[in-house]
């Protein structure tokens, strides 16, 4: 996979996922919860090997938003070790300033969390 292709299918999730996430839609029904964790499920079972293989989706390769959808998929991830690789390399990246860690909605300050390890 290129660098192009991995922005554009970053930026493509990234649009899919916020869309379905739409504040404006109200708080999800049990239908539309079972379709989010779908989502999520098949963005953590395609980002976990890209990860594994490629390293973090760096900002010098794939651009700033790119980096900061494939930020958001890791906070969504559904499986532990996915979001444990995620943790680890994106860190990494970051003390090269070559990642975006995210940002506290709204302040323009750095988030404070990592991907939040669940089970």
């Amino acid at each position: 996979m290129t660098d192009e292709e991995l922005r554009d299918e970053l930026l493509r999730r990234m649009k899919v996922d916020q869309a379905m996430r739409d504040p404006a839609k109200g708080f999800p029904s049990g239908r539309q919860l079972a379709r989010l964790q779908k989502l999520d499920a098949g963005n953590t079972a395609w980002l976990y090997p890209v990860v594994a293989n490629r390293g973090w989706p760096l900002v010098p390769q794939v651009g700033e938003r790119a980096a900061r959808a494939a930020w958001l998929l890791a906070q969504h991830a559904t499986a532990i070790e996915a979001q444990r690789l995620s943790r680890g390399v994106m860190a990494e990246a970051v003390e090269r300033d070559e990642a975006f860690i995210g940002e506290t909605e709204g302040t323009g300050r750095p988030e404070d969390t990592g991907p939040v390890e669940i089970g």
